[in-house]
């Protein structure tokens, strides 16, 4: 399977609203540096789901469904507390 990296905002974005166009953006992850990060959980939680298509395969024995992927990305996006800016 392809890795498919996404880029830094708009993968958040995406996870939380559900929407499965997931390859509809690129990585932006090498662009940027740490002044740019503002948020260290973002940055954090961005990259670890970017492991977590790496590893999909595993990841897939959590969910059921791409569908079932977001709901636990968006879930722990509540569990962090993160306010997403639009």
């Amino acid at each position: 399977m392809k890795v498919v990296h996404y880029a830094f905002g708009n993968c958040i974005n995406i996870f939380a609203s559900n929407t499965m166009d997931w390859k509809r953006v690129t990585c932006k992850k090498c662009q940027l540096d740490k002044e740019q990060i503002i948020n260290e959980r973002i940055a954090t939680l961005h990259h670890r789901f970017i492991r977590a298509e790496e590893n999909v395969h595993n990841f897939q024995n959590q969910a059921n469904s791409w569908s079932e992927i977001a709901k636990i990305v968006k879930k722990e996006i509540e569990r962090l507390n993160i306010t997403l800016s639009k």
